[in-house]
């Protein structure tokens, strides 16, 4: 539900029928900083909040001027990212007739009054109790945001978070197409149900589920014992393609009591809409009722560059105290598998160790032949038409590679290959993305060309020996 937005928004007009439309530059300049134009635009709605440290305030306060109105939450990260950015552009432009008003969507306001101070926010802020203005204006994905002209007309759409100082002289060149004024403006709409935008779209929707692997049981409320594995899943949905989403992983606001130990994920799809469905394995350390609240989706959308943020409901668990002896059968029997499992782990270590030593010993080199298995399995799955599969290997292959020779690649900028390479990993493992051919064929190839310059020269020992005898000599 509610989520941390920012909106530039111009105040509303009764009906675009009563105000005359705004110059054709507004929507040339809204689009060319990188916001959505909306044409034609379309009525602001009004608002009417509780502020934060008392009292109350509409938007209509501001008639007259540009507005910045920023709906935010105190746990979404894209949101905590541009608010120092939001402060510098209300102080610069409040004189100059633009101002910047903040909604919080907590479910408390104390957490956003704490969150205004210690961002020494100067602009004024709103608690939207019921969520309401969240609703009209369509804020179940944040950051999103709207500009709206001083006679109450939304021209443009921002999604995501961004840097609103920089964005500064798109402020003014809009300021000067439509200048703030003190003659008084039309009353703003009043209206039922959301904002209505020419351009929108279905973001991802997601539900979390607890998950117990044991006798404990699995959904709200069911029990763990102390420092026993369980896990919640986040089983994110969306309609159209894989490709229209890049998602991310998704934060847990946990209590202290609890702490994460992984995170994995896979993808689906059914009834025409995609799934990724992450599961966050965590631990607790103490008993008590634990709310796993709230969780943080993430997700960047293809057509913009920024993060937005949502908020899922989380399960609550309950920790109970440890028992030995009185314990299930399963879980003796888990136990004695653990300790299968170790031995079975123990013997694999030392064959392997054996195996090395054996390498070793024929002068084989362990990095390569250990680099040049993992590049096969990555053909194999190529072959086999994993192509996601194919991808994260080559991406993880290639960033090993990069720690072990970073400037093999003469020209490279190897901080620009990490991060691409990280983009990829990150999207092939938790966001179903999936490479293209062309992707494919050009990281298969550089890694292809690493993993050949690691390989030893079975001559060059001889050699390296033979120079060292002529130098002695």
């Amino acid at each position: 539900m509610p989520v941390a937005l920012a909106l530039v928004l111009l105040l509303p007009a009764a009906g675009l029928g009563q105000v005359p439309a705004p110059p054709s530059g507004v929507a040339a300049v809204v689009a060319r900083y990188g916001l959505r134009p909306v044409e034609p635009p379309v009525p602001a709605r009004e608002i009417g909040l509780p502020k934060l440290g008392g009292g109350r305030m509409a938007l209509s306060d501001f008639a007259g001027r540009w507005v910045v109105l920023t709906f935010w939450a105190t746990w979404c990260g894209p949101c905590r990212s541009e608010m120092p950015s939001l402060e510098r552009l209300h102080r610069n432009r409040e004189a100059a007739g633009v101002s910047v008003l903040g909604v919080s969507v907590d479910r408390a306001a104390a957490p956003a009054e704490r969150f205004v101070e210690q961002y020494s926010l100067s602009f004024p802020n709103l608690w939207d109790d019921r969520g309401a203005a969240a609703s009209e204006y369509r804020a179940q994905s944040i950051p999103l945001s709207y500009l709206i002209d001083p006679v109450g007309r939304v021209v443009g759409v921002s999604v995501g978070a961004r840097d609103w100082l920089a964005l500064q002289p798109m402020v003014d060149e809009l300021v000067a197409l439509v200048p703030p004024t003190d003659a008084e403006s039309p009353e703003y709409e009043i209206a039922d149900g959301p904002l209505e935008l020419p351009r929108t779209f279905e973001p991802p929707t997601a539900e979390a589920v607890l998950v117990i692997d044991t006798w404990g049981g699995s959904g709200d409320g069911a029990s763990v014992e102390v420092d026993e594995p369980f896990s919640v899943e986040v089983r994110v949905r969306w309609a159209g393609h894989f490709e229209d989403y890049l998602l991310h992983p998704p934060r847990i606001l946990l209590p202290e009591q609890i702490e994460q130990a992984d995170i994995t994920a896979s993808t689906r799809s059914a009834d025409g809409r995609n799934m990724v469905v992450y599961r966050v394995d965590l631990e607790a350390r103490q008993p008590g009722s634990y709310a796993l609240n709230p969780i943080e989706l993430i997700y960047t959308p293809r057509t913009e560059s920024e993060a937005i943020s949502s908020r899922v409901e989380g399960p609550t668990v309950v920790v109970t105290e440890a028992t030995l002896w009185g314990a299930q059968p399963m879980t003796w029997l888990a136990a004695g598998g653990g300790l299968m499992a170790f031995m079975a782990a123990g013997w694999a270590l030392g064959r392997r160790a054996r195996s090395r030593r054996s390498a070793a010993a024929a002068g084989e080199s362990n990095d390569y032949l250990e680099l040049r298995g993992r590049l096969d399995a990555a053909r194999r799955s190529r072959l086999e038409g994993d192509l996601r599969r194919a991808g994260l290997d080559l991406a993880l292959l290639e960033r090993d590679l990069i720690e072990l020779a970073p400037s093999s690649d003469g020209g490279l900028d190897v901080e620009v290959a990490r991060a691409e390479i990280d983009r990829l990993i990150e999207g092939a493992r938790y966001g179903g993305y999936t490479p293209t051919r062309e992707e494919l064929d050009a990281i298969e190839r550089r890694v292809a060309r690493r993993v050949s310059e690691m390989e030893e020269d079975p001559r060059q020992a001889a050699r390296e020996a033979l120079r060292l005898r002529n130098q002695e000599s």
